[in-house]
């Protein structure tokens, strides 16, 4: 997902339309955890709209909202930034920019 604060809304997108298709455990099963940069949101939809949606989803996403949790990592933009861990090392890292990209890299 060049590190720009903001949500990149064709990347969550993707992530949730490809989420929305797999079982409500898909993302434990695969020893996988979704985080998103909201830091670019405006507060009021973040809490008044975003929050109550991303709620009632049946996984888990970790929210960054400050710029700087998430800076660290390699983003190409309108992309989900998948990186692959092994025993706590990078193990692969990809740019996925559709859905069958995501469905390959799971």
């Amino acid at each position: 997902m060049g590190c720009k604060a903001e949500v990149e809304k064709p990347a969550a997108d993707l992530v949730t339309a490809y989420l929305e298709k797999q079982p409500d455990d898909f993302l434990e099963g695969n020893a996988a955890v979704y985080l998103m940069d909201i830091s670019g949101m405006p507060k009021m939809i973040t809490r008044m709209f975003a929050l109550p949606k991303m709620r009632k989803r049946p996984y888990r996403i970790l929210l960054a909202e400050d710029a700087e949790t998430l800076a660290f990592l390699p983003r190409h933009q309108n992309q989900v930034t998948v990186i692959r861990l092994e025993k706590g090392r990078v193990k692969s890292l990809d740019f996925v920019a559709d859905e069958p990209g995501l469905k390959a890299v799971f």
